[in-house]
């Protein structure tokens, strides 16, 4: 009998030809280790064995009897249904199944067969609707849990649930975890939490799988954080970055800015240049609310680099933000001496990207220069989280060889400190408190559903400039996602609302002319 380890391909499971081995790949299964770590998000509770006398509507049941010979009918409405009946020492049930004809050549005549599923009535008599089967006593697909897995178009969670099934019982697990965690711990073997998390008895094996599986991911987790913190200390040295030589010229930019910096904006300045100086390049974290000063700070931070000779990237997950940065940074660094300021956007042509600049701003389209970039001292990115590890370490090491480039990642996601010095253990985090000056103060409230109309009466009372952002651009054909707003769609509920002239659409997806409606709307703010 064939064995697995968590490297096997999931082509060598059985009844997974070409066809399906192609489909899993395309759900992030490769390994036989990716389809045993594809978990349950649920589970169907079919351990309430029951007869069929016993059994009462809206009850779910498992009940074992003799199966009847199974016909094909073509309903009124169309629908083609598959129609058999139960029997076991108590009485008979019909079962029906919808558009499966191919069950009346598999289902067999006078075999026993297990089914589980929701009691109905159906004209006046007991009933189940689509019922889950399996030959003999149950065990496998009734009568117990039964794990309910995330599934696409082409891959359903029966068909996972199956594969599952014929590998867990052959599967070679390496346990990795140290005998003496998973005894101070209390903590499942690998193979046993497999176990419980594919084929439960119980909910609360589930629940052990859970913490074995919480407490492994936290712990590869950490350890990558102490790999990259190793590697990082293990790199060429950074472009060191002197504030001293330049004390008066910052001092006299600072002064220059149309507000005062706030306090933790100072200490967070403090930060980057005691940073800059260090024999290693910066590798900060920068977290402040929308509106605290992030980008400010940046600001600064790269005009240091600016008076160093050093050139400054700033790279931001759209387009909107990018131009909205530039925006930023062209108007505060008007009586600078900073001219070499270039925005750099998906649809411009890569050769407009060279090394002609002191400051360039952009969105992942900065990735995509053939040319060295040369005397690259500061990589700031804006919205950390939506750039994967390695876009950033590509845009780290898309300079020439003077040193590493000084690296400082900012997020408005309001992360807790301690979360974040276990997650970005290999980044120092700096935090910027919100403004306390007068008129800034931000107010959050979390409105129901059944409150909506108000807070529309009140935009247009106070007739003031509003963002409304949706989770989508269209709305999902998901059901998970039947309840989450999608900005096309609401944006045709608004106009029915509030004069069609005052409501604007825009997202990402939209060809840059039409998104010029952004810079109309911030002008008028």
């Amino acid at each position: 009998m064939a064995t697995y380890t968590g490297k096997t391909g999931v082509r060598y499971i059985p009844k997974v030809g070409p066809k399906f081995e192609r489909e899993l790949e395309r759900f992030g299964i490769k390994t036989v280790s990716d389809l045993l770590y594809h978990f349950p998000f649920r589970y169907n509770d079919y351990s309430n064995l029951s007869s069929i006398a016993e059994a009462k509507p809206d009850e779910i049941v498992s009940i074992t009897g003799t199966m009847a010979k199974p016909v094909n009918v073509l309903a009124k409405n169309g629908r083609r249904l598959t129609i058999s009946q139960l029997a076991d020492a108590t009485g008979r049930m019909t079962l029906i199944w919808f558009n499966q004809q191919y069950l009346r050549n598999i289902l067999k005549a006078g075999e026993q067969y297990s089914i589980s599923g929701k009691v109905s009535l159906y004209n006046g008599k007991k009933c189940i609707f689509a019922p889950e089967y399996e030959e003999g006593e149950g065990g496998t697909k009734t009568g117990r849990l039964i794990g309910v897995y995330p599934a696409s178009y082409g891959i359903s969670s029966k068909f996972l649930r199956s594969r599952i099934n014929d590998v867990i019982p052959n599967f070679v697990a390496d346990e990795f975890l140290p005998e003496e965690l998973l005894i101070k711990y209390g903590l499942p073997s690998l193979h046993k939490a497999l176990m419980y998390m594919h084929s439960p008895t119980t909910l609360a094996e589930t629940t052990k799988a859970r913490e074995r599986f919480a407490y492994e991911e936290m712990l590869l987790e950490l350890l990558g954080v102490q790999q990259r913190k190793s590697d990082w200390k293990k790199t060429a040295a950074g472009c060191r970055i002197l504030c001293e030589p330049y004390k008066n010229q910052l001092t006299d930019f600072i002064a220059k800015l149309p507000f005062a910096l706030s306090p933790s904006q100072h200490k967070t300045l403090v930060d980057i240049f005691a940073d800059f100086e260090r024999e290693h390049p910066m590798n900060r974290l920068l977290e402040g609310d929308v509106g605290s000063g992030k980008t400010v700070v940046s600001l600064v931070a790269a005009y240091v680099a600016y008076l160093n000779g050093y050139k400054t990237v700033l790279m931001a997950p759209t387009e909107i933000l990018a131009t909205q940065h530039y925006a930023t940074f062209t108007k505060l660094f008007n009586h600078s001496g900073v001219k070499g300021l270039k925005l750099v956007l998906k649809d411009a042509s890569a050769k407009d990207y060279d090394n002609s600049f002191d400051i360039a701003i952009g969105t992942h389209a900065l990735l995509y220069t053939k040319q060295q970039l040369t005397k690259l001292g500061l990589v700031v990115i804006d919205e950390q989280h939506r750039f994967g590890v390695e876009q950033r370490t590509f845009l780290l090491e898309s300079t020439d060889k003077i040193g590493i480039p000084n690296m400082l990642a900012m997020t408005a996601t309001p992360i807790p400190r301690t979360l974040a010095l276990t997650l970005y253990g290999d980044l120092d985090i700096s935090t910027i408190d919100p403004h306390t000056s007068k008129g800034r103060n931000v107010v959050t409230k979390v409105v129901t559903a059944d409150q909506r109309a108000k807070v529309y009466d009140w935009l247009k009372s106070h007739n003031q400039q509003t963002f409304i952002v949706c989770p989508f651009i269209q709305e999902s054909e998901n059901a998970d996602f039947e309840n989450v707003k999608a900005a096309e769609s609401e944006f045709i509920k608004l106009k029915k609302i509030v004069p069609a002239d005052k409501v604007a659409l825009i997202h990402g997806r939209m060809p840059a002319k039409r998104r010029k409606i952004w810079s109309s709307f911030t002008a008028s703010a």
